[in-house]
């Protein structure tokens, strides 16, 4: 387990607590990282076509 402390794009706290790092693993694979995709594929749609 590990301490953690999750926060929004605003800066706002939204978690402040301990995650295995199973779920931290998971969380970045599942939300952040796509989330972040979906940004730029909005911001550039012709980045990521081949």
């Amino acid at each position: 387990m590990i301490q953690a402390r999750l926060v929004d794009r605003t800066g706002r706290q939204v978690f402040d607590g301990r995650l295995a790092w199973e779920e931290v693993v998971r969380m970045r694979a599942e939300e952040h990282l796509p989330g972040h995709a979906a940004t730029l594929a909005a911001l550039h749609p012709a980045a990521g076509r081949a």
